[in-house]
């Protein structure tokens, strides 16, 4: 075989050298080495033990497609950048940049919420085109923010074009082939958390007008903020409080108002890798106001050792008051708080 990908090569020599430095066969030829990319590191014969010692575990690959482990350990190598990525993240940085100079903090949480909970436009972007309330620059790059959904989506049924929603994250899913039914999302953590994601139940009909966001935006704007979405339905329906999604422009993602009148301020971080996480996050902006912050940790992140290792290697700024939390753990300060005013 010729011609492969220069960062599979890449690997591919790095994990023979890593092998042959353990006394352990490497994969001898381009099938096997696929196979290995698709076992989970911790089970690798002779070596998946140092993977499990340095909290790594799962495939590298999911049906072909990088995994979530795969793109953090791949971050900061020469060869791993994703000029592509980043070019499909530019739309929600422009908007941020756009409203953040101008003091456009209704446009951003608008334009933020419409990400978050129109990953698919079956309409296409007249949906956007027709909406007034928007800022011409906002709007322009909110339409950038989604290209067609690809035929890679489409299956045929009945004579007719479906597609199927992940029921997690409501991008439209991808087929890797028409006789076998393996659906992928954006990455392999919605296969992760949805148990059938496989075999939807719900298809509806596509049009060659329909839109999706593009997958950098998917995985890093609108994805991460599901578990947010879940939260402050919770914050606002079961416990009664009066909650902000995100209240200025690059701050954090809620404003809680307690029943005490103190206002807590959460920030949500998706993040497989607690030590990733511990280098990038530091304190909250002072405005808007709060007395209490958070970071908050959604409940498929909870693993053994994970607010261990981000505690102890978190900078923690010095005269904030910040704690560190599982989704549940809050929810239950929150009512543990909210018990003490009654």
């Amino acid at each position: 075989m010729t011609g492969l990908d220069e960062q599979l090569q890449w690997g591919w020599d790095k994990l023979a050298t890593f092998c042959y430095k353990y006394h352990v066969s490497p994969p001898r030829h381009l099938p096997e080495f696929v196979a290995w990319l698709h076992q989970p590191i911790e089970s690798w014969e002779g070596i998946g033990h140092l993977f499990a010692s340095a909290h790594l575990s799962g495939p590298l690959l999911s049906y072909g497609t990088p995994s979530e482990i795969c793109a953090d350990l791949g971050r900061g190598l020469h060869l791993s950048s994703n000029p592509e990525r980043e070019i499909q993240d530019t739309p929600f940085k422009e908007i941020l940049d756009y409203c953040k100079v101008n003091h456009l903090a209704q446009q951003y949480r608008e334009a933020r919420h419409f990400l978050v909970t129109h990953p698919y436009l079956p309409y296409g972007g007249i949906t956007i085109s027709q909406d007034t309330r928007w800022d011409a620059e906002v709007r322009k790059w909110l339409r950038r923010a989604y290209e067609p959904v690809p035929l890679v989506c489409y299956r045929s049924i009945n004579g007719q074009d479906h597609i199927a929603l992940c029921p997690r994250c409501k991008w439209p899913l991808e087929w890797r082939t028409q006789r076998r039914s393996i659906a992928v999302c954006y990455n392999d953590l919605c296969g992760q958390l949805v148990k059938h994601i496989h075999d939807p139940q719900q298809w509806e009909l596509v049009s060659p007008e329909s839109m999706r966001t593009t997958r950098g935006i998917q995985e890093s704007v609108v994805a991460p903020e599901v578990p947010l979405l879940e939260l402050y339905e919770k914050l606002a329906q079961d416990h009664g409080l009066s909650c902000e999604l995100w209240p200025e422009v690059d701050s954090y993602d809620v404003a809680v108002s307690m029943s005490d009148g103190e206002r807590w301020a959460i920030d949500m971080k998706d993040f497989r890798s607690p030590t990733e996480l511990a280098d990038r996050v530091r304190g909250f902006l002072l405005a808007p106001a709060w007395d209490r912050a958070f970071f908050v940790f959604p409940e498929h992140r909870r693993h053994p050792g994970y607010l261990r290792t981000f505690t102890a290697l978190w900078k923690k700024p010095k005269g904030q008051h910040i704690e560190a939390l599982f989704v549940d753990d809050f929810l239950r300060r929150v009512q543990e708080h909210e018990k003490m005013e009654v």
